[in-house]
């Protein structure tokens, strides 16, 4: 279980350190399980796999609209059946948030409880040194691309 956070795009987050497999972090995952061990690597290669992943589909289907259109009708059976679920969506921030320290009011993707009256409650996702520094990077493509507008 892993979450993609930020910019839906090219700043956009993996949150490495709060992975986990069955439970387990990955880090403690044991390595002969999955073949062997996660190397930085590898850790690039899926990240590169997944920013890329918009610009193969809209190469091959000129369109994302299907994932997108996926993501929505989660969204939207989560909130009109009144479910409760974990998902990495974009919400502004709101004043008693877990969100993490220097976002700057960045609307961008974290994990949020929703459930049947939409966004419920921030989780503050556990992150280390350099994901906190990318996630606030990432806040800031955000922040400027609003500003570009005049916003």
């Amino acid at each position: 279980h892993a979450y993609v956070l930020g910019e839906h795009g090219d700043s956009e987050v993996f949150n490495w350190s709060a992975i986990s497999v069955g439970g387990l972090p990955l880090s403690s995952f044991p390595s002969d399980a999955c073949g062997s061990g996660i190397e930085e690597a590898d850790r690039k290669a899926i990240e590169d796999e997944v920013r890329g992943a918009a610009y193969r589909i809209i190469e091959g289907k000129k369109a994302t609209y299907y994932g997108i259109g996926s993501a929505l009708a989660r969204i939207v059976e989560t909130i009109s059946r009144a479910q409760r679920a974990i998902l990495t969506v974009c919400a502004p921030p709101r004043e008693g948030d877990c969100s993490p320290e220097g976002l700057g009011g960045a609307t961008i993707s974290l994990p949020r409880l929703v459930g049947g009256s939409g966004v419920l409650a921030t989780m503050a996702p556990s992150l280390d040194e350099r994901e906190n520094a990318a996630l606030i990077a990432s806040a800031r493509v955000v922040t400027g691309a609003i500003s570009s507008l005049g916003a």
